[in-house]
């Protein structure tokens, strides 16, 4: 009679789990379906909800989904958490590159193709990766988000020469234009918006600009120096990762 009892109430017991797991995966993709569509009030709240109930491992499934289907909401779904007061979710469900952002810290660039940081230079603040420096302030850079019909833009400024990485205007041959540092400008060719994405476990970011929906790059070109030039590329890029994303590293 007590092995009877006992078969019951691990019976019950896995009855109740199952639901509990199926509820929980439908709070997951109504989650995701928020951010898909762009209905971040929604998600805020929902987020909200799942977090207070202790269950914010349900909030960093749907974000690692997110960043590998590279989602481009997913970076606008953080920032109106942060700024709706929910600092905490982004630190506790977010990959910390995220809160580095958000909270304007300062940062490396880290160019995922060959390991360069990025900087400006000093003759006319062309913007390259650096084959040596990866530590002095002229490595540092920090995000200062904007928020424009429904999408986050960020100015990129490089915290020693206090001036935004923007594009110029005139193209080389293949259509490229080329990065560079600009002091009290702050139109579209300066204003930038990140896909994240991920790669072998690392969570990686595209960077594009706002005017021409161009992503940053180096150049398969190098100076004397083993330096490479910036440029924002006249091509696709989000299929190969591997060769057009930034790394962003604490400071």
């Amino acid at each position: 009679m007590k092995s009877a009892v006992v078969v019951l109430c691990l019976f019950a017991a896995s009855l109740y789990a199952d639901e509990g797991t199926a509820f929980n995966e439908i709070l997951a993709e109504h989650l995701y379906n928020d951010v898909i569509i762009a209905d971040y009030d929604s998600a805020v709240e929902r987020s909200k909800l799942i977090y207070t109930d202790n269950k914010g491992e349900l909030i960093t499934n749907v974000v690692n989904n997110l960043i590998r289907n590279n989602k481009m909401n997913c970076m606008e779904y953080a920032y109106q958490l942060w700024m709706q007061g929910s600092e905490d979710i982004v630190r506790d469900c977010f990959p910390v590159e995220f809160t580095l952002i958000l909270a304007e810290n300062y940062v490396k660039l880290m160019y995922r193709r060959d390991g360069l940081a990025f900087t400006l230079s000093d003759n006319g603040g062309v913007a390259y990766g650096d084959s040596k420096d990866r530590t002095s302030s002229r490595v540092s850079w920090k995000f200062i988000p904007l928020w424009e019909n429904n999408k986050v833009y960020f100015k990129i400024e490089n915290t020693e020469r206090k001036q935004n990485l923007a594009l110029k205007v005139r193209t080389n041959r293949n259509g490229d234009h080329m990065a560079y540092g600009v002091a009290n400008f702050d139109g579209f060719r300066a204003q930038w918006y990140l896909v994240p994405a991920e790669l072998n476990n690392e969570v990686l970011f595209f960077i594009f600009n706002r005017d021409y929906n161009m992503a940053l790059t180096l150049s398969r070109t190098m100076d004397s120096l083993g330096n490479r030039m910036a440029w924002g590329y006249n091509g696709r890029v989000i299929e190969k990762p591997e060769h057009n994303t930034w790394s962003i590293k604490v400071f």
